[in-house]
């Protein structure tokens, strides 16, 4: 869908439905997180079809959180789903996305290992700001 990392950012200004879920997100957090609207909406994209536009909503929320303030919930929950799920395939778009994005690249360093596959998890680690306590192999 996006010929470079750079197409992920602009993108994610066109996408009023991305941007509304960003903002609703960081706001939930903030209140405790207990919006069922919220929660919905994060299932949702959780079951999209469509990879690129997970990524995108990950990014919008990380944006949207200059001070890194629900970088745990971000990192431990949507990223590292997606990861599971599309890590190596997404490889090569998540180094380019690494050193465009300060935020994502911290992120990256708050994702568990769980069930992420070992050449993904020592990948993401490699980008990542600081390497993850989460998890060591």
């Amino acid at each position: 869908m996006f010929s470079s990392a750079q197409e992920y950012i602009t993108s994610i200004g066109e996408n009023p439905w991305i941007t509304d879920f960003a903002e609703k997100w960081v706001a939930d957090k903030d209140c405790g997180g207990k919006d069922d609207a919220v929660r919905d909406m994060e299932f949702r994209i959780s079951m999209l079809g469509d990879p690129d536009a997970k990524l995108i909503s990950i990014i919008a929320v990380a944006a949207r959180m200059p001070d890194g303030r629900h970088d745990d919930l971000l990192a431990a929950g949507m990223l590292e789903d997606f990861l599971v799920a599309h890590g190596e395939e997404y490889m090569t778009r998540i180094k380019g996305l690494a050193p465009l994005v300060p935020r994502f690249r911290s992120l990256l360093g708050g994702v568990c290992k769980r069930n992420i596959k070992k050449g993904v998890w020592h990948a993401i680690q490699a980008e990542a700001d600081y390497p993850s306590r989460y998890g060591k192999e």
